[in-house]
């Protein structure tokens, strides 16, 4: 899988774990996860994510306690987005 449309998660919101492990995603529409109010752990590791991630992708995601990322070329990940998730362990 390579990309990925904004609604391909909604109508999910009871969605607790989501795992994208091992694709070859370039990056993620802001709005992906939006309608994923109880979503506790995403795994995004080894993919081809290059740029920083947005606090935007995860505010629909405020349940979030686990980010799974390694494996990619993500230059950093924005405090911002480390705030906008306060159930992140």
């Amino acid at each position: 899988m390579t990309t990925l449309a904004p609604s391909t998660f909604a109508g999910n919101p009871k969605m607790i774990t989501l795992s994208l492990h091992s694709n070859r995603l370039s990056s993620l529409p802001d709005e992906l996860l939006d309608s994923l109010v109880e979503l506790a752990d995403i795994d995004i590791g080894f993919n081809r994510l290059q740029s920083s991630l947005s606090s935007r992708i995860f505010q629909g995601a405020q349940s979030l306690q686990r980010l799974y990322v390694p494996g990619n070329d993500i230059p950093f990940i924005d405090d911002d987005l480390l705030l906008s998730l306060p159930e992140l362990e």
